[in-house]
């Protein structure tokens, strides 16, 4: 048997790294453009929206893989996600086989694609830093595409302050949703304006400007709670040295107060005073500012107890709702526990928790901070507040954006040394 010759050898080096060439540029690519088409595109059902997420999500994960294979994967990661995969698959079947309706399959695709993107993210993220710059294009580039059809739709309308903006946004199916994609941006925005100086700072507080504008317009309450929740946990860990950035964000928040409330609406689930939380409607109870939450709370702890184990299976409580046919719970934990159990909702939000604590002891003892990681765990803590109040759990979108940022939290604990080091936050003021 005859080895192959040197030119032989060095040609077939130059094809595997020709090859390889191009699968980074197709994650690079397919980074930016899934990230931009689950930030523009929610229109439907949100079990239609849902679908094209879980389509898009996979194509990104499979672009992952086929750059970095299952180098440097997160081995106890990987084996949780079979866990919690296996658990989705055997749940949703005994209650299937028990004739519950609907035990929605599609359900388990969207958590298990999202499983799998993650464990491919994670490293990948980490292996290849430079699609972390082409997800942040696809956001800023969805966002102006987004704000610019929003003024579009406002300017093309006789009388736009009686128009119904909860659920006539051109390419968002219900302004809430909306809401959760511009508490991404303003993320993105705040740790821009921690990370960058001179140019790019100033095009990060612009963002924040007008992302925190939209969403105080908008009337959302819960997303714009748990941003502003942790940027104020995350800027009292990070120190007196940021404090003048600080005192900056706040005086833009203030302007983007002003700014919308140039553009008042009739509506009474819309404007600033609703989402500051003293709208014109008279607040009786706390359940009626967290909009009817409690009642559906108790409602899906009524369903959770029948059934603590394996839970009712996927997309349950679209009919097992008696307060208004919701078809979620408006709660992380409580969604989880109702579909699959409450042991399974306990693992995955403890290790979360677990997650989120370390996070945090992390920054409070570390003097500098890999900007990944504090993109990402300001990302990851915001989606966690917001889940105690809202959907992320159940809609496409704020779930994609919560396995984008666990994997850019997870990628930059593991393997540090691996790479070269990402950009430190070790400016003072």
């Amino acid at each position: 048997m005859t080895g192959l010759s040197v030119e032989e050898k060095g040609a077939s080096k130059a094809g595997d790294r020709g090859e390889k060439s191009l699968y980074d540029r197709i994650f690079l690519w397919i980074s930016g453009f899934v990230t931009f088409f689950v930030c523009t595109f929610n229109i439907g059902s949100s079990l239609f929206n849902n679908q094209q997420i879980v389509l898009v999500t996979f194509m990104l994960a499979l672009s992952a893989f086929l750059a970095t294979g299952m180098r440097n994967i997160v081995w106890p990661c990987f084996h949780l996600g079979l866990i919690f995969t296996g658990w989705l698959v055997f749940s949703n079947l005994v209650a299937s086989l028990q004739g519950l309706e609907p035990t929605s399959w599609s359900r388990v695709a969207d958590l298990s694609v999202q499983v799998a993107a993650f464990l491919v993210l994670a490293p990948a993220l980490r292996a290849k830093p430079e699609a972390i710059a082409w997800v942040l294009g696809g956001v800023v580039l969805a966002f102006f595409v987004n704000s610019g059809l929003l003024v579009l739709t406002w300017s093309g309308l006789e009388n736009p302050e009686s128009y119904n903006w909860v659920w006539g946004l051109p390419n968002f199916v219900n302004i809430r949703f909306y809401a959760s994609f511009l508490m991404v941006v303003a993320a993105v925005s705040i740790w821009g304006v921690l990370t960058f100086q001179y140019r790019a700072r100033l095009l990060y507080f612009v963002l924040f400007f007008l992302a925190i504008a939209q969403m105080l317009w908008s009337g959302s309450r819960s997303p714009l709670f748990a941003l502003l929740l942790a940027a104020a946990i995350v800027g009292v860990l990070l120190g007196r040295k940021f404090w003048l950035t600080w005192v900056a964000l706040i005086a833009v928040f203030a302007a983007s107060v002003v700014m919308a409330s140039l553009f008042p609406v009739e509506s009474d689930s819309l404007g600033v005073a609703r989402a500051l939380g003293f709208g014109n409607k008279s607040i009786n109870s706390i359940d009626e500012l967290g909009s009817g939450r409690l009642g559906i709370w108790r409602d899906a702890a009524q369903w959770i107890v029948m059934r603590p184990i394996l839970g009712w299976g996927g997309d349950y409580y679209r009919e097992a709702s008696s307060t208004l046919s919701l078809v979620q719970v408006h709660n992380g934990p409580l969604q989880m526990a109702l579909e699959w159990g409450i042991p399974f909702a306990v693992l995955l939000f403890g290790l979360l928790a677990r997650l989120a604590v370390n996070g945090l002891k992390r920054i409070y003892t570390c003097s500098h901070q890999p900007s990944i990681f504090l993109l990402g765990y300001l990302l990851f803590l915001s989606m966690l507040l917001h889940s105690a109040l809202d959907g992320v759990f159940y809609h496409g979108t704020p779930l994609f954006f919560m396995m984008l940022a666990v994997s850019l939290v997870t990628g930059a604990n593991h393997g540090r040394a691996q790479n070269r080091p990402a950009g430190r936050m070790e400016r003072s003021e």
